[in-house]
């Protein structure tokens, strides 16, 4: 609630109006399968490979494309940034990528995450990936 409140200020102080109207997670998620909303604000942890941060946000008829964004270019870019195995030659894909969404303005990424972990000495196999997320599958008492 407190960011859709930031981001109610901030509209205000701009000159237009932002109704926030908080709801229960599955309601909020039943909302936009529905398409009843106008903005939607959502957290993502950020995975480490790029497509699964884009194709099912971005690709026509993916199915977290809420948003029924449809793009040729942004499609044709995704698509070849997930054929492509040298990643310098994926990365200029997603740029062109970037470049579309960013003129049509669909996602709109505010902050990103900084996770800090502690770990006690009696722990062993603790890992903290690049995007913050904790697998917990290697974690054992450090011998």
């Amino acid at each position: 609630m407190h960011a859709g409140e930031v981001i109610q200020s901030m509209a205000n102080e701009a000159g237009f109006g932002v109704r926030v109207a908080a709801a229960e997670f599955g309601a909020v998620i039943a909302a936009t399968v529905r398409g009843d909303f106008q903005v939607t604000l959502g957290g993502w942890s950020g995975l480490l490979d790029p497509d699964s941060n884009t194709y099912a946000f971005l690709h026509m008829g993916s199915a977290l494309n809420i948003a029924t964004y449809s793009s040729a270019e942004a499609d044709r870019a995704l698509e070849a940034a997930r054929a492509e195995a040298d990643p310098s030659k994926g990365r200029v894909a997603y740029e062109a990528l970037w470049r579309q969404e960013g003129a049509n303005l669909l996602l709109i990424y505010l902050w990103t995450i900084r996770t800090i972990a502690g770990v006690s000495k009696t722990m062993a196999g603790v890992r903290l990936l690049a995007n913050g997320l904790l697998p917990l599958q290697d974690v054992r008492p450090a011998p």
